[in-house]
């Protein structure tokens, strides 16, 4: 089976995992058939990291930058840099299992009409790996429609994570792509899900990706900047390019995963309203045990 896969890889300064989330890349038991990696001006042994991966793996294409570009820019060139049918966003500070490839596009080409997939969620912590069950009844490969997609995020899921997903190009671009640039990297909270949401999503009960847990992460960031990128979400799913699928975003949790705290910037605008209520629910029910402790702690 030809994997017909182009993995993308945008890395700055990630030496220190870099050498490993090659080596699970270039070791699966399904090769990619283009893995394209731009270095983004780094400062570290990066270079040298993906010199030594480049020379050795005929599909790697390799494009270093002279000047520090930022995240946007250079997936967008990888995007058009892409020549297969299906595409992986891998980070350069995450790894995958050696069987990732194998396992999430034989399932995809089974269930025929399939634009995305993900698997279980597992995160590393000082190097101690969890992996959420959280969709454990489901104990095969299963189709959910963006009805129960939405329905899965709002009761079980919360969210993609993102590293798990491999997606068609075509089915990308029609959800907009990198729809707003000042989400920088960030836009793939919109556009993973307005897939799920345009096409339904495939689930593979199996761990297979890794993400690794630490500061420079968008959960890792200041209340402040999570305001601002979450009041650039609430734009963009206002815009009349979302509004067949919007019901599904409201319906669905997602903006409390992106910031919990941003009810005041939901409540300020009339045009935000319409996300307010489910909003709430999601904010109670992931957040309840911590209001009933501030309420007590006021008596």
């Amino acid at each position: 089976m030809s994997s017909n896969l182009s993995v993308l890889i945008t890395n700055y300064n990630h030496a220190q995992y870099l050498d490993f989330c090659l080596a699970r890349i270039t070791q699966q038991s399904l090769p990619a058939q283009e893995i394209i990696i731009i270095d983004d001006a780094s400062t570290d042994e990066s270079v040298r990291i993906i010199k030594k991966y480049s020379q050795a793996f005929k599909q790697i294409k390799f494009y270093q930058n002279k000047v520090n570009r930022g995240v946007i820019a250079n997936q967008k060139r990888l995007l058009e840099l892409s020549t297969c049918k299906y595409i992986y966003w891998a980070s350069s500070d995450d790894y995958i299992d050696i069987n990732f490839f194998k396992i999430t596009l034989k399932a995809m080409k089974k269930l025929k009409e399939v634009k995305i997939a993900f698997s279980y969620p597992s995160t590393v912590s000082n190097n101690k790996v969890n992996v959420n069950k959280i969709l454990k009844k489901y104990n095969s490969i299963t189709f959910f429609s963006p009805s129960e997609f939405s329905s899965l995020l709002r009761y079980k899921l919360n969210y993609l994570h993102i590293n798990s997903v491999i997606f068609e190009k075509e089915a990308f671009i029609q959800a907009g792509a990198f729809v707003d640039e000042n989400l920088k990297g960030n836009y793939d909270m919109v556009v993973y899900h307005a897939i799920a949401f345009i096409h339904g999503i495939a689930f593979i009960p199996q761990s297979l990706s890794y993400l690794r847990l630490h500061r420079d992460q968008f959960s890792r960031n200041t209340a402040v900047e999570r305001k601002a990128i979450a009041n650039i979400y609430l734009m963009v799913l206002s815009n009349d390019k979302y509004s067949d699928i919007k019901h599904y975003f409201m319906n669905s949790g997602i903006l409390v995963a992106i910031c919990s705290n941003c009810l005041k910037l939901l409540m300020n605008k009339k045009n935000y309203r319409f996300i307010t209520l489910p909003f709430l629910f999601w904010y109670v029910k992931l957040n309840g045990k911590k209001i009933i402790k501030k309420i007590l702690m006021l008596k």
